[in-house]
């Protein structure tokens, strides 16, 4: 499972929760917590700040470019 699953499972919140609060599509996010598709930089940026932890948490191989 990987961090942002995790990290939402830990909040309590639904993938449709995080997907009205980050404007990001649920099928996009439910891609994204399978693993079978990457996110842009902007979409980490929103997801991390949504769940409350620091991007490097949520994405450890996030590399500021």
């Amino acid at each position: 499972m990987n961090n942002v699953r995790r990290i939402r499972r830990q909040k309590d919140m639904t993938q449709y929760d995080l997907s009205k609060k980050t404007r990001i599509p649920q099928s996009s996010l439910s891609l994204i917590e399978r693993l079978y598709k990457h996110p842009n930089r902007k979409m980490k940026k929103r997801i991390s700040r949504t769940l409350g932890y620091p991007i490097k948490k949520v994405f450890p191989e996030y590399r500021k470019k």
